[in-house]
């Protein structure tokens, strides 16, 4: 539940956009004391992609430099290892390496539009900023049991329904 893999698009988007919302608050989540990872290839792949859009941009080179600062804010998962034809399919198959949940951010679901079956089939979760944002925002709830009389056990004399 807590590891996504982030679409260079999004990357490029988010340090273009003129609010830094998504900078701020998607991309530098992954930076903070969280649960939160950054899934990338073995192989490297996708670094490489990312290199090249950091490069250009300032405000992904201290990104990138707060993530690597820990080595728990990136896992890194196996992927097939063939020649991968686009950006998507590159970037689908590392989702798709994510049990259970596996999460793609992207700054435009069309972007994926022809891998729409693929997504299905695979179970892949397409979000776009927005929706990461909420999912990055949310309060973890953790639930502690107390035995006896505990409103979290159904049937242990208590009224909760």
């Amino acid at each position: 539940m807590n590891r996504f893999t982030i679409s260079p698009d999004f990357l490029e988007f988010s340090a273009t956009e003129e609010t830094c919302e998504y900078l701020l608050n998607v991309l530098f989540v992954f930076a903070q004391d969280n649960p939160y990872k950054l899934c990338l290839d073995k192989r490297g792949l996708a670094r490489a992609q990312y290199e090249r859009i950091i490069e250009s941009h300032e405000c992904l080179l201290f990104w990138i430099g707060m993530i690597n600062m820990k080595s728990r804010n990136i896992e890194t998962v196996e992927i097939a290892g063939h020649q991968y034809e686009s950006t998507q399919e590159l970037f689908l198959a590392i989702a798709d390496a994510i049990y259970p949940n596996k999460k793609l951010i992207t700054s435009d679901k069309s972007l994926f539009a022809e891998w729409q079956k693929y997504i299905t089939l695979h179970g892949i979760n397409l979000i776009d900023g927005d929706e990461a944002k909420g999912m990055l925002m949310q309060p973890t709830v953790i639930q502690i049991s107390n035995g006896n009389n505990s409103p979290n056990i159904n049937g242990n004399n208590n009224t909760i329904r």
